[in-house]
């Protein structure tokens, strides 16, 4: 009887004790599962590399997202930038690569051409120009990176355009004023700090002989410009000639198209505002804002008006 009560009890105890140990372990099965499902979706997504031209070998490399976005910050803004600053534009440089990974017809998704894409530098690049500092700012980077890697800007439910320049002319310019081409979220949005940045304003001196010999004008009386509503000098006009001021910016090196021009004796002074095209985000602009206690998402949504960050 006493064996039989004795051998009732085990059977009971492993009755009980076992289906909690096999619920544990589908539990963890499970978790395992998701855990390898989501390694497998990172490695297989498509948003997650890159084709990219390099332009010195014309050769194209295949890069992790993480990489890429890595070779572009470091590229593109100053370390020295607040972490949120260096947060938005990892999110601007990864959505904007996606959006060209989307549209690209082309063997390879875009270039490592600041002039064509966004900027991109091989690690050993980045360890030149950044020298004895280059693990140290390796490390902070990365983490910075790994907080927003994957987030990008969209507008209904599209990848957006996500275009930005170093300093705007106190305010950004629309899409429309610079390319011709309306995009609901590429407007001139306030970025008057900007005009507190070092970089702001420059000068260039071209004789004014030179100036007629390049573009093939009479002489510069009446010289006059055609301005947008937000500053950017559209065209200068002389009696006989009208002329593009991105080729007048381009031929005499001018950071930016939004400019003022007086002649003084036998030379034409340049004065400029800005530097870069001056559409979407001012990246000094985002450090101002990230000083000024903005985070990186208040930074993107001011610059790119009515898109979501996901």
């Amino acid at each position: 009887m006493k064996k039989f009560i004795f051998g009732f009890l085990i059977i009971f105890f492993i009755c009980l004790v076992l289906p909690l140990s096999v619920k544990n372990t589908d539990k963890k099965n499970k978790t395992a599962v998701m855990a390898v499902n989501n390694d497998t979706f990172y490695e297989n997504s498509r948003d997650n590399k890159f084709k990219v031209l390099i332009t010195k070998t014309n050769k194209t490399v295949e890069l992790e997202a993480k990489d890429y976005v890595f070779g572009c910050v470091a590229s593109e803004m100053p370390i020295s930038y607040h972490e949120e600053a260096l947060k938005a534009q990892a999110v601007a440089s990864y959505t904007y690569a996606l959006r060209k990974k989307e549209k690209s017809k082309k063997d390879y998704d875009l270039t490592d051409d600041y002039k064509k894409d966004q900027c991109y530098k091989s690690d050993e690049e980045i360890k030149k120009n950044w020298g004895k500092n280059y693990q140290k700012n390796k490390e902070k980077l990365q983490k910075i990176i790994d907080e927003v890697l994957g987030q990008k800007l969209i507008y209904n439910g599209q990848t957006a355009l996500a275009v930005y320049h170093s300093v705007s002319c106190g305010k950004t310019l629309s899409s429309k004023e610079v390319w011709g081409s309306e995009i609901p979220y590429l407007v001139s949005q306030d970025s008057s700090f900007d005009k507190l940045a070092e970089k702001y304003k420059t000068e260039v001196s071209v004789k004014t002989d030179t100036f007629i010999k390049d573009f093939a004008i009479q002489n510069i009386k009446g010289l006059k410009s055609e301005k947008s509503q937000n500053g950017r000098t559209d065209f200068l006009v002389s009696e006989d000639k009208k002329i593009d001021s991105s080729k007048i910016a381009e031929k005499y090196g001018l950071r930016s198209c939004c400019f003022d021009v007086s002649v003084k004796k036998d030379k034409m002074i340049f004065t400029v505002y800005g530097y870069g095209h001056g559409v979407g985000m001012s990246q000094n602009g985002a450090d101002y804002m990230a000083k000024n206690g903005s985070n990186y998402k208040e930074i993107l949504l001011h610059y790119y008006k009515g898109c979501e960050i996901k």
